[in-house]
């Protein structure tokens, strides 16, 4: 049976390591979704108490939390659970999903490609949120969960622009140059 494009859910991966703006962004995001539109977020949180998803929530809007652990890892089983279990409740316009920051998102896309997933989700641009900053730093960088989530994405986007230096986003700039093909867009905020 083929998978119709039109019945299945448009799906974003908001990745990012601690700090960088995740929740910040996507509460942005759904204060211009069409009105008409039904958004909802699967937030996964490392810690046990759901900040994140605390501070999403506010907005009244369709929140799932996933807490205890990463998306990718301990805890994919519960991600599964709470994402049917999201899909079937809100049958929502589009889906939003941000691992927590140290997340592998191979993991998770591998997750989102199984057959339960692909015939609900058409997953779109994955999109990297990150400081500047960072790239100065190689320590940063050769962090397996940063580079993937780098490497991974369709999109990334330096947040904090408005306080980087212009040496952070010299170096921001630099190391995304190094990516063949390039990514579908670079930018800053």
């Amino acid at each position: 049976m083929a998978i119709q494009p039109s019945k299945r859910i448009p799906t974003n991966v908001v990745t990012g390591f601690l700090g960088v703006g995740k929740t910040t962004a996507i509460r942005h995001l759904l204060k211009s979704k069409p009105a008409d539109e039904q958004w909802a977020v699967l937030v996964n949180e490392f810690g046990e108490v759901g900040i994140d998803g605390a501070l999403l929530q506010a907005n009244d809007d369709m929140i799932t939390q996933v807490a205890g652990g990463c998306t990718c890892c301990k805890v994919q089983s519960l991600s599964r659970v709470a994402l049917q279990h999201l899909i079937d409740k809100h049958k929502p316009d589009r889906l939003i999903i941000e691992p927590t920051g140290l997340a592998m998102p191979k993991q998770i896309m591998e997750m989102l490609g199984t057959e339960e997933f692909l015939a609900q989700l058409e997953v779109q641009a994955m999109v990297c949120l990150v400081d500047p900053y960072f790239f100065k730093d190689e320590s940063f960088l050769n962090m397996e969960a940063c580079a993937d989530q780098i490497a991974m994405a369709d999109v990334v986007i330096a947040t904090k622009a408005d306080i980087a230096d212009e040496e952070d986003l010299a170096a921001f700039t630099q190391y995304m140059g190094r990516y063949t093909p390039a990514k579908q867009a670079v930018t800053t905020m």
